[in-house]
């Protein structure tokens, strides 16, 4: 109903003998007439005004003002066995017994349970790229081996086969991304999944993994996986789960300088990034040159040595080291020096 153009008059006929229930999205008022015509129901809006996306907003769509409908008969628990059974769900887990001595040969020399799942994740991501596309369901694991590409249902029920194949329980929780929007528990429809991560439990905790980004620590998931709500699906039952973000976004930075008398500040910056924040960083970096990772103050920073640590240990913070010299935050007035105390 709503468009990046004012609307004077939208309308929507649905067949009324067809047992449906909608759900509205966005927060202009809609007009809802039942029989509007014989055998239709109405839905109209009238002087909409144009839609206009706001800076972090994720998926518009989620906001712009429109109707989905769905058949009545469904139900969670019919979506949840029809996907569960299927044999590009667990069927991937079940099946493709070749994965056991891959496994056995990922995890040699682990020591632990936790190892074993670092092992695996972390060969998965090596030997596998995420193509983009979000789905919760597999082609067979040789032939995402072979090409080296998938989705993001590909690397990460393959990755569940392979945990399941080294002897341990992986489950599966189907989710929607940021960008697909929320979870209407009120409104069951597979539409509202588009992707699946992998909880594994262990003896010391429980271990959400995603596979996707090779940037990450094998326990961390991808910010855009940060939508609260999962549905856990078991052979036996399906739950609700909420789950926070993986990390937080750290970011510490100490300044050490000398002022001399003709305004000049000289010497060192160092960063340090962690969780999020270090993924962040790693992102910006990408192939450009190391002075990427931070930003500097002013233009007249002048870099004379820059060291970076753990640039590709991604369980490790990121910390980036610099000497420099800062020829813009100081100014010589007779006998006084005024400088600018806001470095970072």
């Amino acid at each position: 109903f709503q468009y990046s153009v004012p609307v004077i008059f939208s309308e929507y006929l649905v067949n009324s003998y067809i047992p449906m229930e909608s759900h509205l999205r966005g927060t202009l008022q809609m007009k809802i007439t039942p029989e509007h015509k014989k055998g239709f129901t109405q839905y109209l809006m009238e002087d909409v005004p144009a839609f206009r996306t706001e800076p972090q907003m994720p998926n518009p769509d989620l906001f712009r003002s429109s109707v989905h409908f769905r058949g009545t008969a469904m139900r969670w628990q019919d979506i949840a066995y029809d996907i569960y059974h299927s044999d590009a769900f667990t069927g991937i887990i079940r099946d493709h017994p070749f994965l056991k001595k891959l496994a056995r040969q990922v995890t040699a020399g682990s020591e632990t349970e936790r190892e074993s799942i670092k092992a695996i994740c972390e060969y998965v991501k090596d030997q596998v790229t995420w193509n983009g596309h979000y789905d919760f369901f597999s082609d067979p694991p040789k032939e995402i081996l072979e090409r080296r590409s998938g989705s993001s249902g590909d690397i990460n029920l393959l990755m569940a086969s392979m945990l399941s194949k080294a002897g341990l329980t992986p489950n599966l929780l189907l989710i929607s991304t940021r960008e697909n929007g929320p979870i209407y528990k009120d409104f069951p429809s597979s539409s509202q999944f588009n992707h699946v991560l992998v909880m594994v439990y262990t003896k010391q905790d429980t271990l959400l993994l995603d596979a996707t980004d090779r940037s990450l620590p094998f326990d961390g998931l991808p910010l855009e996986c940060a939508n609260k709500t999962g549905l856990l699906l078991t052979r036996e039952t399906l739950e609700w789960v909420t789950f926070p973000p993986s990390y937080k976004l750290e970011t510490s930075a100490l300044a050490e300088f000398q002022l001399s008398e003709n305004g000049i500040l000289a010497g060192s910056l160092k960063y340090s990034y962690g969780g999020y924040a270090a993924y962040n960083a790693r992102i910006r970096q990408g192939n450009a040159d190391q002075n990427a990772i931070s930003d500097f103050p002013g233009n007249g920073a002048t870099i004379t040595r820059t060291e970076v640590l753990n640039r590709s240990v991604f369980d490790q913070p990121l910390q980036a080291n610099y000497n420099l010299t800062i020829t813009d935050h100081g100014v010589v007035a007779g006998d006084k020096i005024y400088f600018n105390p806001f470095l970072v």
